[in-house]
């Protein structure tokens, strides 16, 4: 028998017959009522060539040649509009014929039922089709099976569907049949094994290059965060983003002052690896600090000051000073994901004194079957900034302080209480020995009062994959506008302290 391949001219034509309308394996199309069902793991189909789309006809391949094409999913269109993922495949075509091509597809949209969210405006399948050299065929004989190139056979041999009308087999792989397809990087091979009436058999293989995709994630843009609405007259916790109090390898993920936010909507029933990082984050930062003594306690005492001389002396609460600095910002970047419902931290980068700045192998659940697209966000926060430390000596600043004078005056500030002594106000000299009876201690502080931050663009990397075996591919396809954001300023204003 000789094989129509009067489609093929067309699709090699046109170059449009990668991509089919939104049928299921089975037939039917999602939302029409009709849920597909498991079938044996290949179908018979038209064949899907690939051209140069020049209008020119080409010759069909030869019998025995596994051919047809695929659309790279890198292209994708995504609409998350509907609260799960729906693809509309933009990308090239993959001509299957042809070397060993690399083949990019999200392995959800590879099963033979539809995934439970998440759908394609026309399937993409990955499937061969071929014709037999094989004079005296016996068409009940025929069988494929998928195999890795280190030689492990990952579904053995399998009865091919029945071939058409001219004698054309189409053989279809779906990761729920073919598990690799979901989780595998690396070269695989179709064989298809035809039979004579006299038993003697031939094997035509095809070759590929399998990248799994994971299910994707609504990654909306990288935006500015708690810091930039920070200033020193609201007393904001502008601390934080000099604390160093908890790069001691044990808490990392605790500390910081949030810079830069981005919200990730996990839409899929699958669960994806993340792999995250983000480009050198530089600018430049100026501030002065305030340097004062204030009095915060006056009490009785009753110091012999024979034997205790050094608590007897007056001791002036010295001069107020301030220091301007400027110059390249110098800071600790940490990240870390959390889930927006609860607060509670999902993964964050390594704990240490040196941290890298990635998360590696973070594990975002797949959504329940009633549960709404769950979302969560990526922080990235700034600590350590000796830049905007006015603490000379780099003391773990733990919060924005208060005291209270011995005037009564509430003072707060963004610093540190650097020194504390106490001074002997008040002396008597009963019976010829002197004492000191009253005593008011000072406390030094190293106060913030201007700050200003320059702060260059910031370039988030994110990769995913189906899960910890298959390499990371880049999500930038899909969600380039929204990982970096231009360059920011950012003015705490003016503390009032000079």
């Amino acid at each position: 028998m000789k094989p129509n391949f009067a489609r093929l001219f067309v699709c090699l034509a046109l170059g449009a017959c990668a991509a089919e309308p939104a049928t299921h394996p089975n037939g039917s199309q999602k939302g029409s009522g009709s849920a597909g069902s498991a079938d044996d793991g290949s179908d018979t189909g038209v064949s899907q060539g690939s051209g140069s789309g020049s209008g020119m006809e080409m010759a069909p391949p030869a019998p025995g040649t596994l051919y047809g094409s695929v659309l790279d999913e890198r292209g994708d269109q995504i609409d998350f509009s509907t609260g799960e993922p729906v693809h509309t495949h933009a990308g090239p075509s993959i001509d299957l014929a042809t070397g060993c091509p690399a083949v990019y597809k999200y392995a959800y949209l590879e099963d033979q039922t539809d995934p439970q969210f998440g759908r394609q405006t026309a399937i993409n399948p990955l499937q061969w089709n071929v014709t037999s050299q094989v004079g005296s065929l016996d068409d009940s004989a025929t069988q494929y099976r998928v195999r890795l190139d280190d030689g492990t056979v990952v579904l053995d041999w399998t009865a091919a569907a029945a071939p058409d009308d001219n004698g054309l087999y189409t053989v279809r792989l779906y990761r729920n049949v073919v598990a690799p397809l979901g989780d595998h990087t690396g070269k695989m091979w179709v064989d298809v094994k035809f039979v004579d009436t006299q038993g003697n058999e031939t094997v035509d293989s095809a070759c590929w290059e399998n990248h799994p995709m994971a299910a994707p994630l609504e990654v909306q843009p990288l935006a500015t965060s708690d810091l930039f609405t920070w200033n020193l007259p609201s007393h904001s916790p502008i601390s934080s983003a000099i604390d160093t109090a908890s790069l001691d390898a044990t808490a990392e993920e605790q500390v910081g002052a949030s810079a830069y936010q981005q919200t990730i909507v996990q839409h899929t029933a699958e669960p994806v690896t993340l792999h995250l990082d983000h480009g050198a984050i530089t600018g430049t930062a100026s501030m002065t600090a305030y340097y004062t003594n204030l009095a915060v306690s006056e009490t009785a005492a009753s110091i012999d000051c024979t034997t205790d001389p050094s608590a007897c002396l007056l001791r002036s609460g010295g001069a107020t000073t301030t220091a301007s600095t400027a110059g390249a910002l110098t800071a600790t970047w940490n990240m870390h994901v959390v889930d927006a419902a609860t607060g509670a931290i999902v993964c964050h980068n390594p704990d240490g004194a040196a941290p890298s700045s990635a998360i590696s192998g973070c594990v975002l659940p797949a959504r329940g079957a009633n549960e709404a697209p769950h979302v969560y966000r990526l922080i990235v926060a700034m600590s350590g900034a000796q830049s905007i430390d006015p603490d000379t000596t780099f003391t773990k600043t733990v919060g924005e302080q208060n005291l209270t004078t011995t005037a009564g005056a509430t003072v707060s500030f963004t610093g540190a209480i650097t020194d504390a002594w106490a001074s002997c106000v008040e002396k008597e000299s009963p019976n010829g020995d002197m004492y000191c009876i009253a005593k008011v201690v000072y406390n030094h502080i190293a106060a913030l009062d201007l700050s200003q931050l320059q702060l260059a663009p910031v370039q988030l990397s994110v990769q995913t994959a189906p899960d910890s075996t298959a390499s990371l591919e880049s999500i930038a396809s899909y969600a380039t506008p929204s990982l970096s954001i231009a360059a920011q300023s950012w003015d705490a204003g003016d503390a009032g302290l000079d």
